[in-house]
């Protein structure tokens, strides 16, 4: 709600710049961690909790997206892969649905 007031509330990601993955810094942040070349037991408890964090903490964050923007980021949720570019049966839909409103 203040953030609302100033201007600042967090916008639903632009298709052009995002469209590959929803999360790719934390992708980039978490495979970074596993280039180490001679691990110790320190090293792995800190690349398994730093990925662990990137895996989980943008859930949050989509908690709050979808609070603050509602349907428009359900749509771009359906569109665009979490972490991972896989297939989904949901964004297939959502490609559909849109060509089916353009036509």
């Amino acid at each position: 709600p203040e953030r609302e007031r100033e201007g600042q509330v967090d916008r639903v990601p632009d298709q052009a710049k995002e469209a590959g993955l929803r999360h790719a810094i934390y992708l980039s942040f978490a495979l970074t961690l596993w280039t180490v070349p001679v691990w110790t037991p320190d090293q792995l408890m800190v690349a398994l909790t730093l990925t662990a964090y990137c895996v989980a903490a943008p859930i949050l964050k989509e908690r709050r997206f979808a609070a603050i923007h509602g349907a428009e980021f359900q749509a771009y949720r359906a569109r665009v892969p979490y972490m991972l570019p896989l297939p989904r049966a949901g964004r297939r839909r959502a490609e559909l649905q849109a060509q089916t409103q353009t036509d």
